[in-house]
């Protein structure tokens, strides 16, 4: 018999694991997003909500996996699961989200081409996702095509960052800074892109 979770509360506890992470200690995060899930699973609750945070914490299983171990291969484990949670559980606007991650992890492995195709996949189901995750997902694409010398690509996909974070209102402050650089970010400045990547890197999709 399935057991009803709060999902306030869970959703808070999710926030917890990642603030974790996101200051600099994995293990704990690990630790947490590990208690989570197996939480999650005993309880057995089928709504969509639950499911959404389900996801978000195998999302941050990857990455705090990731950041501990360096191991690519159980990250991406993760990741695989994450998206098969999306589709069964009724969450599949974190699809982008975990393509998204996959991205970023392929980036940070020096695997370029591979994130490339991953970012590619996280932006052709992204119209129902977060504005975060959208801005961070064509951000980090778009410096993949800098790198590459596709200009006009890359153009392309920072002025689209722009257009979500003028059509937002939930975007992170340092995201939403970003949007007001228009003229550098049109123009491609390799000087002005590079900075707001690492902070966009930093924080990664695990939402």
């Amino acid at each position: 018999m399935a057991t009803t979770l709060d999902p306030d509360a869970l959703r808070a506890e999710v926030e917890a694991a990642r603030a974790e992470s996101q200051q600099g200690r994995p293990a704990k995060a690990l630790s947490r997003y590990r208690s989570l899930r197996a939480r999650i699973e005993r309880a057995g609750d089928p709504r969509v909500e639950i499911g959404f945070q389900q996801v978000r914490v195998v999302l941050g299983l990857a990455a705090a996996e990731y950041e501990l171990t360096g191991r690519l291969d159980a990250a991406m484990a993760h990741l695989d699961e994450a998206e098969a949670l999306a589709g069964s559980t009724g969450a599949e606007s974190m699809r982008a989200s975990v393509r998204g991650q996959r991205g970023l992890l392929l980036l940070r492995s020096g695997r370029r081409e591979e994130a490339l195709k991953a970012l590619d996949g996280a932006e052709e189901v992204m119209g129902g996702a977060d504005p975060s995750d959208q801005f961070s997902i064509l951000l980090n694409r778009g410096v993949l095509h800098l790198d590459a010398g596709t200009l006009y690509a890359a153009s392309h996909d920072f002025e689209r960052c722009i257009e979500v974070a003028d059509g937002s209102q939930q975007l992170d402050e340092s995201l939403v800074a970003l949007g007001h650089r228009r003229p550098e970010l049109a123009r491609v400045d390799v000087e002005v892109v590079e900075q707001p990547f690492e902070v966009v890197l930093a924080r990664g999709t695990d939402r």
